[in-house]
C-alpha cells in the first residue's frame, strides 16, 4: 500500500507527486499482537490510562456491593434462613465464657453481636449486609488471584463477570458465610502463589487455616492437606515447622477444648452435622430414625462421627462411585446455578427443553476447567486445582444430599481454571490469526 504526498508547484513548474510505502500500516504483527490481547484492546491512554486505573480496579468490588445491597433491600423483612437464625440466636445470647464450645464455629455469630445487641430483632439487614460484605470480600480475593496468574486486564472482567451471577448475589443477601469462607480459600492460595514464599508467610498462612476454621471448620480440613504438601515442596526454614502449627493451634484449640467441656467430644460442631446427614439419608430405615422424629429434631439419634459416617455406612465401592458423581456433579450443578439462576430450567424454549441447553452450556465449561486445572498443575498456581479436587471430594459422600451454597467455593476456583484454558488457547491460536492478517 502506497501514500501519495502532493507538494504545491512552484510558480511555472509542473505539479509534482511523490510516492513512497506506508510502512507503518504494513506492520500487522505488531498490530495482530495487540489487537489480540485483553490489556490491548482496553488501549493506550483510554481507560487504562493511570487516571483512570483505580477507578478500573475497584469496579469489581462497587458493582459487588451495589448489587448485593440492592439484593439485600429487596428481600428485607422476611424470615432469615434457619442457620442464620442460629447463629442470631447465639449471637444474642453470646457471653465471654460461651464463645467457644457451641453448635457452630464462633467467628461468624460473632460478626453479629454487635447489630444483635444493639437492634434486637431489627437486626436482620444489618446481617444480609454482613454477607454482602462477605461477597464482596469473595470478589476482591478473586481479582487478586487472577491479576496475580494472569494480570490486570483479565482480573477486572473475569471479577466483573463473576459479580454478575445472580445466585451469587442472592447468596450474598441471605446472611451466610459461605462466601466469606470463599474469599479466604482464595487469599490462601493467592499466599501460596505469590513468589517468593517465606518462612513468614508460611506461619501467616497457618493463621489463615486456623482462622478460617473458626469460620468453616471443612475449608480448614481442605486446606491442611495442601498446606502440609506446600511444606514438603517449599522446605521453609526450620522455625515456619514449628511456629505455624503452633499458631493453628493456639487459634483452634479454644473451640476444641470447649466442645469437649460442653458435649464431651472436641469436635462436636463438626460431627453433630454427621447425625444430621445420616438422618437425612437413613431416615425410616431399620436401626435408624423415623420421619416423625426427625421432623421434631433432625439431630435425634445416637452421636456418631464423620468417620463412622462415610466409612461405616457405605463400602468403599459406593464412596467410590459417589466420588466420580460429584466430580461430574458438583462442577456441573454449581455452574448452572451461578449462570442461570433463578430461571433454571423453567422457562421452554421453542421445541427444546431449557434445561438441556443450560446443561450443555454447562459440559461446554466443564471441559475447559479441567484442562486448565491440569495445566495449572504444572504452575506455581497449583493449589487451585487441588483445593478444588479436594473440596468436591470433602463433599462427594453427600453431594446429592447438600445445598450448594456448602461448596459454592468451587465457582470462583472453576473460573481461574476455565481462563487458564481460554489462554492456552490463545496462545496456539494466535500465531494462525497472525499468519491470517499478515496475508491479508
Amino acid at each position: 500500500m502506497r501514500e501519495m504526498r502532493t507538494t504545491p508547484p512552484r510558480p511555472g513548474e509542473p505539479l509534482r507527486v511523490r510516492i513512497r510505502p506506508l510502512r507503518r500500516l504494513a506492520q500487522v504483527p505488531n498490530i495482530s499482537k495487540r489487537a489480540l490481547s485483553l490489556p490491548g484492546a482496553l488501549g493506550r491512554g483510554g481507560l487504562s490510562s493511570a487516571r483512570f486505573r483505580p477507578v478500573l480496579i475497584a469496579l469489581p468490588a462497587v458493582y459487588a456491593l451495589i448489587r448485593g445491597a440492592d439484593q439485600a433491600y429487596l428481600v428485607r423483612g422476611r424470615l432469615l434462613d434457619p442457620d442464620v437464625l442460629t447463629f442470631q440466636n447465639l449471637a444474642a445470647e453470646m457471653t465471654p465464657q460461651s464463645i467457644f464450645g457451641g453448635v457452630r464455629e464462633p467467628l461468624w455469630p460473632l460478626l453479629f453481636v454487635v447489630p444483635v445487641r444493639m437492634l434486637g430483632a431489627n437486626s436482620e439487614i444489618a446481617i444480609r449486609l454482613i454477607g454482602v460484605l462477605g461477597f464482596v470480600f469473595m470478589i476482591v480475593a478473586f481479582q487478586l488471584v487472577v491479576r496475580e496468574l494472569f494480570g490486570r486486564a483479565w482480573s477486572i472482567v473475569a471479577a466483573l463477570l463473576l459479580a454478575s451471577s445472580p445466585w451469587l448475589i442472592y447468596q450474598a443477601a441471605r446472611g451466610l458465610r459461605e462466601e466469606t469462607s470463599a474469599g479466604l480459600v482464595l487469599m490462601f492460595c493467592l499466599g501460596l502463589m505469590r513468589r517468593p514464599v517465606t518462612g513468614h508467610r508460611v506461619v501467616l498462612l497457618f493463621g489463615l487455616a486456623g482462622l478460617t476454621g473458626l469460620l468453616r471448620w471443612d475449608a480448614m480440613m481442605v486446606m491442611l492437606p495442601v498446606l502440609a504438601l506446600a511444606m514438603i515442596i517449599l522446605r521453609p526454614p526450620p522455625i515456619a515447622w514449628t511456629a505455624g502449627p503452633a499458631l493453628l493451634a493456639l487459634l483452634v484449640a479454644p473451640l476444641l477444648i470447649g466442645n469437649y467441656v460442653q458435649h464431651g467430644d472436641p469436635l462436636y460442631g463438626s460431627n453433630i452435622l454427621a447425625k444430621f446427614f445420616r438422618n437425612l439419608e437413613f431416615h425410616d430405615q431399620p436401626g435408624f430414625v423415623t420421619s416423625a422424629e426427625m421432623a421434631t429434631d433432625s439431630y435425634a439419634g445416637p452421636p456418631i462421627t464423620w468417620t463412622q459416617y462415610v466409612f461405616g455406612l457405605h463400602s468403599l465401592g459406593e464412596l467410590f462411585s459417589r466420588a466420580l458423581h460429584a466430580y461430574r456433579g458438583v462442577p456441573i450443578e454449581s455452574t448452572m446455578l451461578a449462570l442461570f439462576y433463578p430461571h433454571l430450567g423453567s422457562r421452554p424454549l421453542l421445541v427444546v427443553d431449557l434445561h438441556t441447553l443450560e446443561m450443555l452450556a454447562a459440559w461446554l465449561l466443564w471441559f475447559p476447567a479441567v484442562i486448565g486445572g491440569i495445566s495449572l498443575l504444572r504452575t506455581r498456581a497449583w493449589p487451585i486445582p487441588l483445593m478444588l479436587g479436594g473440596t468436591i471430594l470433602a463433599y462427594s459422600p453427600i453431594a446429592e444430599l447438600i445445598d450448594y451454597r456448602l461448596v459454592l467455593v468451587v465457582i470462583p476456583l472453576l473460573a481461574v481454571c476455565v481462563i487458564q484454558c481460554i489462554r492456552l488457547a490463545t496462545t496456539y491460536w494466535r500465531p494462525a490469526i497472525r499468519l491470517v492478517l499478515r496475508r491479508t
